[in-house]
């Protein structure tokens, strides 16, 4: 059987354009959703798809399953069932948007934005499911990144590199904020990893201007983090919070030593990678396959810090995070 690749995208975006609409309705079109959905199956199993249409794809998946699951919560009267559906709901739709996440990864191995998407997802799956406690899905994932478009080979995506860097950091904080104040010992574990992601980011060969712009969110991640683990010592032990603020001052300086050596030899790779690179950009921007991220993520970029230091407000952060990607 023969395929109209054009026709075959363009009916799956029209059923898509009908099931979300023009305006961010609560709850998709399930009927137009379905449709979408069997368009993709049909294309993915005979066509090659584009990174972005990987990513509708198992954002597609996502919120049918996450509809037909909430058409049946209508059906219970019970608050605490409902909660318990509600929670089943976001797990089995997250795990099925991951298991496309995964094909899509298999294919497109070379996929800064791709990575980032799957990288947001998985957080977002943490969150909203409560397990946050525990980051070795995410943290493999962000492994996986790094070791697939951080080592050099995406200089002039050096913005997306930096917001993988920028999102687990974030996340490693939310982790921190839970706790601090009564886990000591992983609390010192989490600080352990998110020192190592600041060295590791400064050997990542990145873009002009993202170098400095690394630097400025690893100098507010790091006191974002200080401030949680000094915050979690009461007045009653003064003496050690006095103890404990000195030795990360002193931490932070063998740190900042080490960062500093890394960022001088990145930078001088900078401009002979990103020369290697400009002539497949241009060629993607000739072709109209440029992936769509400063358009649609600009936003997600200028987000900083929340204001308030304590878990729901992180949470909340990275929730705000995620949802940004519904624009696809």
């Amino acid at each position: 059987m023969s395929y109209n690749y054009y026709e075959c995208v363009q009916s799956i975006q029209q059923h898509r354009r009908t099931s979300y609409g023009f305006t961010a309705a609560s709850t998709p079109d399930l009927d137009a959703l379905q449709q979408s959905m069997d368009g993709f199956a049909s294309l993915s199993k005979n066509c090659p798809m584009t990174p972005l249409l990987w990513m509708q794809y198992a954002q597609d998946t996502k919120a049918l399953m996450e509809g037909l699951w909430m058409m049946e919560k209508t059906a219970i009267d019970d608050s605490s069932q409902q909660q318990q559906l509600v929670i089943q709901a976001k797990r089995e739709a997250y795990e099925s948007s991951a298991g496309i996440l995964e094909l899509a990864l298999i294919e497109f191995p070379g996929c800064a934005l791709l990575h980032l998407y799957n990288l947001e997802n998985m957080i977002a799956y943490e969150c909203e499911c409560g397990e946050i406690g525990s980051s070795n899905k995410v943290s493999s994932a962000f492994l996986r990144a790094w070791q697939s478009v951080g080592k050099g080979t995406h200089v002039n995506e050096g913005f997306i590199v930096s917001d993988m860097f920028r999102l687990f950091a974030s996340f490693l904080l939310l982790r921190l904020s839970l706790v601090a104040k009564e886990q000591r010992h992983q609390s010192a574990s989490i600080m352990d990893e998110l020192c190592g992601v600041f060295v590791q980011w400064s050997r990542t060969p990145m873009g002009e201007g993202s170098n400095d712009e690394m630097m400025q969110d690893i100098e507010c991640l790091w006191e974002e983090a200080c401030s949680l683990i000094i915050a979690s010592y009461d007045k009653s032990n003064e003496s050690e919070k006095v103890n404990v603020t000195t030795q990360l001052g002193g931490r932070k300086t063998s740190i900042w030593a080490n960062i500093d050596a890394n960022r001088r030899i990145t930078s001088s790779l900078t401009n002979v990678l990103s020369s290697c690179e400009n002539e497949i950009d241009v060629a993607m921007s000739n072709e109209g396959i440029t992936l769509p991220f400063l358009s649609l993520f600009r936003e997600q970029q200028d987000q900083g810090m929340p204001e308030s230091k304590n878990v729901t407000s992180y949470l909340e952060s990275l929730k705000h995070r995620h949802s940004c990607w519904d624009r696809i």
